[in-house]
């Protein structure tokens, strides 16, 4: 286990805790009686994201794709997609098996599929690999 990757899961988690504080799906604004754990959280993530980019910017790991952990929301002010997390991987099939585990492992949605820039064309695939 590295530093990337602990700091990784902590990212995810911090993730995942401000959005049970939000008040809605883009976790934009916090819900009634959690504005201070909401704020501090948004706080945590900004801190672990610098230290993220810090440590990449070092390794500059070319060889990985980084995908984007998406999820389709729907509430009051509409629908759309929503990023909520990011993984690195040598390749589709890597990333969506670390999807996967994931999902199983209750960290993200079973309906999350995966986004990535390939040759300046966005690709999205779902959680068994194949393209959507």
């Amino acid at each position: 286990m590295t530093r990337e990757n602990i700091l990784q899961k902590s990212l995810e988690m911090a993730k995942h805790n401000l959005y049970c504080y939000s008040a809605d799906y883009l976790s934009s604004r916090p819900k009634a009686g959690y504005e201070k754990e909401y704020a501090q959280t948004k706080e945590e993530i900004n801190v672990l994201e610098s230290w993220l980019k810090e440590i990449q910017n070092k390794n500059d790991s070319s060889d990985l794709i980084k995908f984007n952990i998406v999820i389709w929301f729907v509430d009051e002010d509409g629908e759309g997609e929503a990023e909520i997390g990011y993984l690195n991987a040598v390749s589709e099939y890597h990333a969506a098996a670390l999807l996967r585990e994931r999902v199983r492992n209750g960290r993200y949605p079973k309906d999350a599929w995966l986004d990535y820039v390939k040759n300046g064309k966005k690709i999205s695939i779902d959680i068994n690999g194949r393209k959507i």
